[in-house]
């Protein structure tokens, strides 16, 4: 077993790690995004 070996497969785990990070954030904003432009979704908003 090379040690190179090991090492690109800890950078293939972060990058796919922070892939995932970034793909949750961004659907979060957008969720965000979209309730603020359907009233509906807030009782309240009239």
């Amino acid at each position: 077993m090379k040690h190179s070996t090991k090492n690109n497969d800890l950078t293939l785990f972060i990058d796919i790690l922070a892939d995932i990070i970034c793909c949750y954030l961004q659907a979060e904003k957008d969720s965000t995004e979209i309730n603020k432009l359907i009233p509906e979704s807030q009782p309240n908003a009239a």
